[in-house]
């Protein structure tokens, strides 16, 4: 990362900390602020040291594995960042809070006294919108949010409303002031948090980047499609008009969580996904 106060990390350094890929899942956008009266003073900061793992589900104790030099050597690359973010595929549901039902099947969850074993081991940024954040409903949703703030944990991802779910968190370090803000683009249809209104309040869930899928497909590639949706009888729609044609499935053909998929003729194949904008 190019910022004269910022150490640049090269790849090998990555691969020595054998630590996870980032998830393509969730849609992290860490970033540093400084305020206006500091910005003269960046050459005075010293390095900045960013660290990114990917998902982390804890389910044991870290600090059981104190003798481990393995375990140690990767805990203490952790320790070296000044901001240090992870993905908290997990919840911290309270007795109150039960199991979502179908489609999710996982209800992944850990016990809340763990959040401390991960901020022992150097995490300080927890990104908290992903496909796991409502395995145990709004209640354990928001379970997990009172155990981050108790926890005194910089968080983003999720909230009260979606106001909340898409605020930054602030993180202060020695070196800068980082902020944080997260969203996930996979997730049901009742995991996205909703807007508060002047007469109602609004729905706890996550922050959702939503998006849209065309696949491009040859003229030969377009008529197939179009003969197997004739003889299996999908109900798919076709629209467009001149050199933009598209037909449009819903899988499965009927039922109240269908998924779209649209196929538009092209000179060549290919995948375009583009963002919803009020989203962006």
């Amino acid at each position: 990362l190019r910022i004269p106060w910022l150490k640049q990390l090269d790849g090998s350094r990555f691969r020595r900390k054998m630590l996870p890929t980032i998830a393509l899942s969730v849609f992290v956008a860490p970033f540093l602020v400084l305020p206006l009266h500091a910005q003269e003073q960046r050459k005075d900061l010293g390095e900045f040291n960013l660290t990114l793992v990917g998902d982390n589900n804890i389910v044991t104790l870290a600090t059981a594995r104190e003798n481990n030099p393995r375990f140690m050597a990767a805990v203490n690359e952790i320790r070296t960042g000044d901001a240090a973010f992870n993905n908290l595929e997990t919840s911290f549901p309270g007795p109150d809070a039960y199991p979502a039902g179908p489609p999710r099947g996982d209800n992944l969850y850990s016990d809340p006294g763990l959040l401390k074993e991960l901020q022992w081991m150097g995490f300080n940024l927890f990104g908290t919108a992903n496909n796991h954040s409502s395995d145990y409903g709004i209640q354990g949703l928001l379970d997990t949010i009172q155990v981050l703030k108790q926890g005194h944990a910089i968080y983003a991802g999720t909230g009260v409303d979606l106001g909340h779910a898409r605020a930054p968190g602030y993180l202060f370090t020695p070196h800068g002031r980082v902020a944080i803000v997260t969203c996930a683009s996979t997730f049901e249809p009742d995991e996205p948090a909703g807007q508060a209104r002047p007469d109602i309040r609004g729905r706890p869930g996550i922050s959702p980047l939503r998006h849209q899928t065309r696949y491009l497909v040859t003229a030969a590639e377009f008529e197939a499609l179009r003969k197997i949706n004739d003889d299996l009888k999908l109900l798919g729609v076709q629209g467009g008009s001149g050199s933009s044609q598209t037909l449009t499935f819903v899988f499965p053909p009927s039922g109240a969580y269908g998924t779209s998929v649209t196929f538009e003729l092209s000179d060549k194949p290919g995948v375009v996904t583009t963002p919803d904008p009020k989203d962006l």
